[in-house]
């Protein structure tokens, strides 16, 4: 039965949730750590730093965030979910 799935972004250095950030998951656990190519599901938070995805199949998945902050990008591979 698939599932609904949804990241809620951290807050960046001023409490702020990130807006606009790229979220991207990876079943096949082949990420490469610049770049969203060959993900299942690719993402974007809304204003409120939340990203969803539904009837993703139940399993594990590699999540890849990339947003940019105060003119910088910021890569962050988080655990397996």
């Amino acid at each position: 039965m698939a599932a609904a799935a949804e990241w809620k972004s951290r807050q960046d250095s001023n409490n702020a949730l990130i807006n606009g950030a790229s979220v991207c998951l990876f079943a096949n656990m082949m990420v490469k750590p610049d770049t969203c190519l060959g993900s299942n599901y690719s993402l974007s938070t809304n204003p409120y730093g939340i990203a969803s995805a539904f009837n993703v199949p139940p399993g594990s998945y590699q999540v890849l965030i990339r947003a940019q902050l105060n003119k910088t990008t910021t890569i962050q591979l988080l655990d397996t979910i």
